[in-house]
């Protein structure tokens, strides 16, 4: 728990400065990209005084040059009109419209009819209007819908289609010719005459679900911007503002009078023959000049401009430019593509994000790394610790024994019939110690390097029977089987009965009750290979690779139960490294665990050092 409480703490304040540069760097971020939109926003009010100051230019000199415009004109007929405006258009700043007006101020051009061609209808179907109200109105009616498409009531409303609708289901031609007649005069038509009409074809007899669609969505529409344009000149030239203009015009004759009104702007100047002429601006001209009447208003690359009446909301999502040519006509400007004022803090939002991620990862791989270190150094410590434990143990009973019968010696307490038993276990007791410090030894040059296997020819079922017998002594309630053939191989004698010792005792402490004990010896390929092996639990598959490392005991919960070095299997593989050879661990067919080890059948005289 208290590497663990320790790797938590490190990991919370390694956490803290990680995420205190993540705020700072999203505040920066956050800062660089409203500092990003501030230039955005002067540069798109840069392009739109530009722009507006162009327009302004513009109209200055469009009124200088209609002042200097010859005058003497006549306004007589509609073609004399039409030259007029062309003569006017030629002069006028492109985003105008050109006007000519009477002497009343009356709207002569642009014609409410653009095509100027429905004014022009016969007389007889002007005198069929006019008895629409009459005894005869059947027959003027029939008149009208057979030859009169293009005329007008004296309220300027269209008739043909009113009259028509209801004979649509008798005269099948009608339907086609309504659906081409809408098509061709939606644009002309009012807007309370097209919704009217709209709602009379949806529940007209004789017309098909696809004529109801098409005259429906032509009525639907928005008319063109040449018509919409149309319409809101004249709506200008019908205000007060014009009449002002022209009685200044008047009065200063061959000098231009400005117009000037809420969302237009232009001038006249009165003709020597009568009327007056001239040009205006509204929003509509101004939208429809961006198409291409005016290339010099072009926004610069990169920008977007739309025409405005009013100052609109602010939005700081999106930097915009407003300025206005006169009151109610003004021009915004917009990045054609907002999102690239994002693509720089969104590489620099990326690259944060990244570090901040790495750090936090980076924070984490170190707390775990820390974590896993204490926990092996804390593992380590317990082992070592345990280990001085062990070598206590393994001492101090031997010694116990040396110095009890040591003292009894020269203390004199012993019997001369005693004395040689006395003796014989101070031996038994000694070589036991010699044992001890021989595997401490061993282990030590193992960790250096030096470990030797002096190897002289010797029996193997020799050395392990000796063993076997030693285990015994040391273990009566202990059972062993030993099935060995003689087999002559070259060892180091010593070396081998510590690894003998070491698989007997590790089946002791590990599997009790796994005896009987089998010690088998075989050859094969050239090698001996004896091994030991239990009935017992068998070793956990997770620490099977470990579990010949040194200070390594195997299953926590037996090694707690067990006192030991944790050295017995390292020098085991050690010392059959030394000898050329290996062990390795298997599982025995009854279930226990079974370790082999292997030497080379060699009998020749070497010294082999362990690396």
């Amino acid at each position: 728990m208290s590497a663990r409480r320790d790797a938590l703490l490190f990991l919370l304040l390694a956490l803290v400065p990680a995420l205190a540069t993540g705020v700072l760097g999203v505040r920066a971020l956050r800062n660089e990209e409203a500092a990003l939109g501030r230039e955005a926003a002067l540069e798109a009010q840069a392009e739109a005084d530009l722009l507006a100051d162009k327009a302004r230019r513009a109209i200055a000199t469009g009124e200088a040059t209609l002042s200097a415009l010859e005058t003497n004109a006549a306004i007589t007929d509609e073609s004399e009109q039409l030259a007029l405006a062309e003569q006017i258009r030629s002069v006028a700043p492109g985003l105008a419209e050109p006007v000519v007006l009477g002497l009343d101020a009356r709207v002569l051009v642009p014609r409410e009819d653009r095509a100027g061609k429905d004014d022009r209808v016969d007389a007889g179907c002007r005198e069929a209007v006019s008895r629409l109200t009459g005894p005869s109105r059947a027959e003027a009616a029939s008149k009208i819908v057979a030859n009169c498409e293009g005329v007008r009531d004296p309220q300027g409303r269209w008739v043909w289609p009113v009259l028509a609708l209801p004979l649509a289901a008798q005269n099948g031609d009608i339907p086609a010719r309504l659906v081409s007649w809408v098509d061709s005069h939606k644009d002309r038509m009012r807007q309370e005459e097209r919704n009217l009409l709209a709602e009379d074809t949806k529940s007209a007899v004789g017309l098909t679900q696809d004529q109801r669609s098409r005259i429906s969505a032509a009525l639907g529409g928005s008319r063109t911007l040449a018509a919409a344009s149309d319409a809101a000149v004249i709506r200008a030239l019908r205000s007060e503002a014009t009449l002002r203009a022209t009685r200044v015009a008047t009065d200063q004759p061959g000098t231009a009078a400005r117009l000037d009104a809420s969302g237009v702007v232009g001038a006249v100047v009165a003709l020597r023959a009568g009327g007056f002429g001239g040009w205006v601006v509204t929003q509509e001209t101004l939208t429809q000049s961006l198409g291409g009447a005016a290339p010099w208003l072009r926004p610069s690359p990169g920008f977007t401009m739309s025409v405005i009446a009013e100052m609109p909301p602010r939005n700081e999502r999106v930097p915009e430019g407003v300025a206005f040519i006169t009151d109610g006509l003004g021009l915004r400007v917009r990045f054609e593509n907002p999102a690239h004022l994002r693509e720089r803090t969104t590489r620099s939002e990326r690259l944060l994000g990244g570090l901040i991620a790495g750090g936090v990862l980076l924070v984490l791989f170190l707390s775990f790394i820390l974590y896993r270190r204490m926990r092996e150094t804390r593992k380590t410590s317990e082992l070592r610790t345990s280990f001085v434990a062990g070598v206590s143990h393994e001492l101090r009973t031997p010694l116990a024994s040396v110095r009890m019968l040591s003292e009894l010696l020269s203390e004199g307490r012993v019997e001369e019939d005693e004395r040689t038993e006395v003796a014989e276990a101070l031996a038994r007791e000694a070589k036991r110690m010699g044992e001890t410090v021989d595997r401490f030894m061993a282990y030590a040059k193992s960790e250096r390097g030096k470990l030797l296997a002096e190897k002289e020819p010797a029996d193997l079922a020799e050395v392990l029977e000796g063993r076997v017998k030693a285990f015994r002594e040391r273990h009566p309630e202990a059972k062993v089987e030993l099935d060995a053939e003689p087999t002559q191989v070259g060892i180091d004698r010593p070396q081998i009965e510590i690894v003998i010792d070491n698989l007997l005792e590790n089946a002791l402490k590990y599997a009790p009750e796994g005896q009987p004990y089998i010690v088998h010896v075989a050859r094969r390929d050239g090698l001996v290979t004896f091994s030991v092996g239990d009935r017992g639990p068998g070793v956990p598959r997770q620490i099977g690779p470990k579990i010949f490392e040194a200070f390594q005991r195997g299953d926590e919960r037996l090694s707690k139960a067990t006192s030991g070095t944790g050295l017995g299997l390292f020098l085991v593989r050690a010392i059959a490294r030394a000898h050329g050879g290996d062990v390795a661990l298997d599982r025995d067919a009854r279930g226990g665990a079974l370790f082999c080890v292997s030497l080379p059948r060699s009998t020749d005289s070497t010294a082999k050092q362990v690396r």
